[in-house]
């Protein structure tokens, strides 16, 4: 191991929202700093040496904190920002950790002011009689010694004065001494508040979760308690479709739920700044570890994808195994660019694709609603994989259809009897058919081998038109469809043109207007605009040969004086064309 990967390290900033930002990757060194004229820390890049990612002064005070061996922690007191490093290795944590210490003058194995050492609390031992006393003393904690002697005195001995705590507070609640319980809540939200990892994690262990959440149900600003108890035993249910053959995962994925809850449900307005960050720290952390383990365990995916694959399997087995892929891709949009990425081409490599063609159309709303949401998330972080796939779906022959997965995708939008569902394929499909961010001649290329299959190889384009031609086209498909062909006459130049030309496709639009759907009328409206808004020489001759404004200028007669959305929408567009002085304004003069 060299001493380069010893002391390489990530750099994490806490930004607004409290959320950890990488800053980069580089390798740290503690050394004098003229610009702070004392021993700092500075990590300069790894692929530029020469730029800076962070400069620290290293601080008397008691800021600094060592978390899993790999992390070093602070808030830098001269800009009030929450820091970060991440190690590579846990000996050059240590290292670093070693001289922040001697910098301080402390011992970093005994003394430093981080770690339990013999410096505790004066805590009265838990009874009734002393229980207003063991509430003021948490409250009133406010210097980091006394936060430290606190977290000590409750870790000690295995957190031992916390079960002391459990007991009294299961006397009390049976005699229902409604002052005794609003103090517990007072303790144990000051407990929280101490902000300290460590306990933390203890505090929302197995062995300590229920005594923890007892106390918690009794705020004093609610009438009536709070049965969190209950809910997190009996109404939430821990569910694994695969064993995990890592034994740390399931203890991480319990902490980063109960964390959650108790930041979104149990203490919502009463965390401070400081404990809100260092709450959703922890879970990133713990969120980030969970994927890259998952993720990692090429025999754990196996598993479950041949689980989702099997015959036979139940509706809420399958449901349950879709639904286990959605909580991984939610927990990977906290990954960064290039893991997130790795995970996503993991669920590409074990087959998502082809599980996703047959749970889209499945006879479940929920499956299918889950399926939607892990193509949106594929989507919205590498599309390619999805378009991919589709070409990977060529027919070997002419009696073959062929690309069955956006098949599949386009019978859903035009055929599902729920409207949700369609609703969010119609965003679907715009997200495939968005080929505006291919840059280099690979992508080029693909990009019209996946154009060509949309409008000639599949005739997918004919599909989705096809039914504006029934008389009982459903309102809510008709609004979908004109949506989608907007967005290819923005997006898709001179092939939707030339559709649009064979195939009389404004006609087919155009006979919309006369629907007593409002919204329907609308959704062809901003179809007309968003050709017109092309300033396109060959979209102004087909609507002046074909007068395609008679039908708008109809609906706004007929609208007559009622001041709606229709009459704004018409309006915009006859604005828009005067302001651009389009050879189109002579047809509407005339």
């Amino acid at each position: 191991m060299t001493s380069t990967n010893k002391k390489r390290v990530k750099v994490y900033q806490l930004d607004d929202q409290g959320q950890w930002e990488d800053k980069g990757t580089g390798h740290v060194d503690c050394t004098f700093l003229k610009k702070f004229e004392g021993m700092g820390l500075i990590v300069k890049s790894e692929k530029e040496p020469d730029v800076v990612l962070l400069e620290s002064k290293i601080f008397n005070e008691d800021i600094y904190q060592l978390q899993a061996d790999t992390l070093i922690v602070w808030n830098d007191p001269t800009s009030d920002t929450d820091l970060a490093l991440s190690f590579q290795e846990s000996l050059g944590c240590k290292e670093v950790w070693d001289q922040i210490c001697s910098v301080q003058k402390i011992d970093s194995e005994t003394g430093n002011r981080r770690s339990k050492g013999e410096n505790f609390a004066d805590l009265p031992v838990p009874a009734v009689a002393t229980l207003e006393r063991i509430e003021k003393i948490f409250s009133t904690a406010g210097t980091s010694l006394k936060r430290e002697q606190l977290v000590n005195s409750l870790l000690k001995d295995n957190g031992a004065y916390l079960k002391q705590l459990f007991e009294l507070f299961s006397m009390v609640e049976d005699l229902e001494e409604k002052d005794y319980l609003h103090m517990f809540f007072n303790i144990f939200k000051s407990t929280i508040l101490l902000n300290e990892n460590q306990l933390l994690e203890t505090l929302f262990t197995d062995e300590f979760i229920y005594g923890v959440l007892g106390p918690l149900e009794y705020d004093p600003e609610i009438a009536k308690p709070t049965r969190h108890r209950e809910y997190v035993k009996n109404q939430v249910v821990f569910k694994e479709i695969v064993p995990f053959r890592n034994p740390d995962i399931v203890p991480k994925i319990h902490l980063s739920f109960r964390l959650q809850y108790l930041k979104d449900v149990i203490l919502p307005r009463a965390l401070d700044d400081g404990t809100f960050g260092t709450i959703n720290s922890l879970i990133f952390i713990n969120n980030v570890e969970i994927v890259n383990s998952i993720q990692n365990d090429e025999q754990f995916m196996t598993q479950v994808f041949a689980r989702i694959t099997q015959p036979g399997l139940t509706s809420a087995d399958r449901r349950n195994c879709v639904a286990f892929v959605q909580e991984l891709c939610n927990l990977a949009k906290h990954l960064q660019t290039q893991p997130r990425l790795a995970f996503y081409q993991t669920l590409h490599r074990h087959g998502i694709c082809d599980v996703l063609q047959n749970t889209l159309n499945d006879e479940e709303l929920s499956i299918r609603l889950i399926s939607i949401h892990i193509l949106d998330s594929i989507l919205g972080h590498e599309p390619s994989l999805i378009r991919t796939f589709i070409l990977s779906q060529k027919p070997q022959n002419s009696e073959e259809e062929g690309y069955q997965f956006l098949n599949t995708i386009v019978k859903g939008l035009l055929e599902d009897p729920e409207l949700g569902v369609r609703v969010q394929l119609t965003e679907i499909v715009r997200a495939i058919l968005d080929v505006t961010n291919f840059d280099d001649a690979k992508q080029n290329s693909d990009k019209d081998e996946f154009l060509n299959v949309f409008y000639d190889h599949g005739k997918f384009i004919t599909k989705i038109v096809e039914p504006l031609q029934k008389p009982d086209i459903q309102p809510s498909i008709a609004e979908s469809i004109c949506d989608i062909l907007s967005f290819c006459v923005q997006n898709h130049g001179y092939r939707i043109r030339y559709y649009l030309l064979n195939c009389n496709l404004v006609g087919k639009v155009t006979k919309l207007m006369k629907s007593p759907h409002r919204h329907v009328v609308l959704s062809s409206i901003r179809f007309f605009r968003s050709f017109v808004g092309m300033k396109d020489d060959f979209y102004n001759r087909h609507i002046t040969k074909n007068n395609l404004f008679d039908p708008i200028i109809e609906v706004f007669t007929k609208n007559g004086n009622r001041y709606n959305l229709l009459n704004s929408a018409i309006i915009e567009l006859f604005d828009f064309i005067r302001k651009v002085e389009f050879p189109l304004s002579s047809q509407l003069s005339d």
